[in-house]
């Protein structure tokens, strides 16, 4: 326990919460220089503050220590059926002075996220801030997964041994359709046991069928042997719902890799791949892992 007064969050608490979320964002840009530095000055910082704080559902904590604002937690539920009934604490969501308050903060915003049947609940922490991550897993959090922002490499890599990367063409849709049952099929499975449900062949080989052509997404795929074993889709992160902006640079690409495509190498090769084919002037690389 921290000894800090604990209490709901209220809309007067944003200009002191978005001067912690700037605070935080500096501190994680000593070790993650590519992050922009947007988000260092207390006008952005608490911009983000504000738009967490209005989406539908959103509550959360402040910890008061002092007379003063020492800490705040803010968490919203996501419409997708991927997630069940949840809240996400996302990018700009958490700042505190210690992590001992996040602990004391979770422990009343969980209380009313329960109450309202959110039981499943996600959080966004700088993988840099080590006690933060401790404080987390202390209260029971596990990591999913991991997302990642670097400069991307100037040269192309060497294929593994039989391994081919290419553009997608329109005959590949029935294999990328079989990708894409794949992937939540394997996440129904022990241990992630998620609550989305797994679309058909039909339903997939369909949506590829519409979106192929989208020139604001660019596809690759990966074959061994002549057989498609993976596929990688880049596109601007603006398109991406996976990268809130705390999380990427001014100029950005998203690679949402599906695990299915995670074999023999082939994820890694058709995520450099595709990088520089993409329309614009996207350098740092963002993804999912």
């Amino acid at each position: 326990m921290s000894g800090a007064q604990v209490r709901p969050f209220h809309a007067g608490d944003i200009p002191a919460a978005g001067a912690l979320l700037a605070a935080r964002h500096r501190a994680h840009r000593l070790s993650c220089r590519l992050l922009s530095p947007r988000y260092e000055h207390e006008p952005a910082a608490t911009a983000e503050v504000a738009a967490a704080f209005a989406l539908p559902g959103a509550s959360g904590a402040v910890a008061v220590q002092g007379g003063n604002i020492a800490g705040f937690l803010l968490g919203a539920p996501k419409a997708s059926p991927v997630w069940g009934s949840n809240v996400w604490v996302d990018a700009a969501g958490q700042a505190a002075a210690g992590p001992e308050l996040v602990r004391d903060m979770y422990g009343l915003a969980a209380a009313q996220w329960v109450q309202e049947s959110r039981r499943a609940q996600y959080v966004l922490v700088p993988a840099s801030d080590e006690d933060l991550l401790r404080a987390w897993y202390r209260l029971g959090f596990g990591q999913q997964q991991a997302h990642a922002v670097r400069p991307l490499p100037d040269g192309t890599p060497v294929a593994p041994p039989k391994v081919v990367v290419r553009r997608a063409r329109r005959s590949d849709l029935p294999a990328l359709a079989g990708l894409e049952v794949e992937l939540p099929r394997q996440h129904s499975l022990a241990p992630t046991f998620s609550a989305s449900p797994v679309p058909s062949y039909e339903e997939c080989l369909a949506g590829w069928e519409q979106d192929f052509d989208d020139p604001a997404y660019t596809t690759f795929v990966a074959e061994l042997e002549g057989v498609v074993i993976g596929s990688s889709i880049g596109c601007s992160l603006e398109l991406s719902g996976s990268h809130p902006p705390l999380t990427g640079p001014i100029t950005q690409v998203s690679s949402p890799l599906p695990l299915s495509s995670r074999t023999r190498g082939a994820s890694v090769l058709a995520e450099h791949s595709a990088k520089p084919s993409l329309p614009g002037p996207h350098r740092p690389a963002t993804t999912a892992w």
